[in-house]
């Protein structure tokens, strides 16, 4: 993590003692807001309205995987988990290791 990004302190799901969603979906938000010019929200369709592109899935990818300790080589993903925030917030709850 560089020394420019922000981190928002994240609550643990009672149930995996990792991130819960919706702390996910609120770090995974502020990360996109800080990058594009138009407000994203949860659903915004990420691919469809070229929030992500192939360079910006990579530097995302990226974040995710020292943020929330995920391997994507390890993990089986696909274009359909980047559709949008909400998604995402999902696949990493379901893939990522307990912080």
């Amino acid at each position: 993590m560089t020394q420019r990004e922000e981190t928002i302190p994240m609550t643990q799901d009672a149930a995996t003692h990792g991130p819960s969603r919706e702390a996910v979906r609120d770090e995974l938000l502020a990360y996109l807001n800080k990058r594009h010019a138009c407000d994203v929200t949860a659903d915004t369709p990420l691919l469809q309205v070229g929030i992500i592109d192939s360079l910006s899935m990579m530097k995302l990818v990226l974040h995710l995987e020292r943020r929330y300790q995920l391997d994507f080589s390890y993990t089986r993903i696909s274009r359909d988990n980047f559709e949008s925030v909400s998604i995402l917030a999902d696949f990493i709850v379901r893939n990522g290791s307990p912080c």
